[in-house]
């Protein structure tokens, strides 16, 4: 059997994103310095995948290969 699959797509602006988060990365940056990369493979903005980052980047679209 066959799945055909979806290519993420990254948000550079989650607080004000309104679509279908099934296939979202996102990065969400806390007060302690911390980023997190966010994945949502569902159509919820609920992550299913984190990834913490050691230190404030900022990240862009260009930083994943989706």
């Amino acid at each position: 059997m066959s799945m055909a699959t979806r290519p993420f797509t990254f948000i550079a602006d989650p607080a004000h994103y309104t679509g279908d988060w099934t296939g979202t990365v996102w990065e969400t940056a806390a007060a302690n310095g911390i980023a997190t990369i966010n994945v949502s493979t569902d159509g919820t903005p609920d992550a299913e995948m984190q990834i913490y980052m050691s230190h404030p980047y900022q990240l862009h679209a260009s930083d994943f290969v989706l």
